[in-house]
């Protein structure tokens, strides 16, 4: 079941069935095993993710590689803080992971991103997909990777939320767009415009 998040309770079931009493951290020991011969580790993985207090899910590497060091500073305290989501898409900017501690995104289930565009981006102003990723190539094509700001971003409900956010275009070694990488802090602050990198 690609991208599809599985829980701890239902992988242990379906590995040790009803009848097993170990410890909790099992799955875990054997997810690092799995994940060692798949040459990945927790802190930077390709193929399992995690998706903390519920399970893990398996992406099958559509995503482009990531140099960590083309992060900018803000991109990486974006991800660090406790109220911070990274949402990761591929070159057509399906959602392929969302790592957050928060049960939502905007109102939008974080377990529910996977498979569909970001849907806190849409809005009178959206434009479908395909623009949205001529207009990341022409960026690219300019040597613009990365850039943040602040702006309102549509809530589930239909009202909008401002948020600090960071963005980075991952390439493919042939420096065409691989995927994106979105990084952001829900916020009460106004609309400051964005900073390119």
């Amino acid at each position: 079941r690609p991208r599809s998040v599985v829980t701890e309770e239902e992988l242990t079931l379906l590995v040790w069935g009803e009848s097993w009493f170990g410890d909790d951290g099992n799955l875990a020991v054997h997810i690092s095993k799995l994940r060692a011969k798949l040459g990945e580790s927790g802190t930077s993985p390709r193929f399992i993710r995690t998706v903390r207090g519920v399970g893990y899910r398996f992406d099958p590497g559509h995503v482009a590689a990531v140099d960590p060091n083309a992060f900018s500073a803000e991109y990486l305290r974006l991800v660090r803080d406790p109220e911070g989501a990274e949402i990761i898409t591929d070159a057509d900017l399906v959602i392929l992971a969302v790592t957050t501690q928060r049960v939502h995104c905007f109102g939008w289930p974080s377990d529910g991103l996977v498979g569909q565009t970001i849907p806190f981006l849409a809005g009178p102003r959206r434009r479908s997909p395909l623009t949205d990723r001529s207009d990341l190539e022409e960026l690219l094509s300019r040597g613009v990777t990365s850039w943040s700001g602040e702006r309102p971003f549509v809530r589930a409900d239909g009202s909008t939320a401002s948020a600090v956010y960071a963005t980075y275009l991952q390439t493919t070694p042939e420096n065409g767009l691989g995927g994106v990488r979105f990084a952001f802090v829900e916020s009460d602050g106004d609309d400051s415009g964005t900073r390119h990198g």
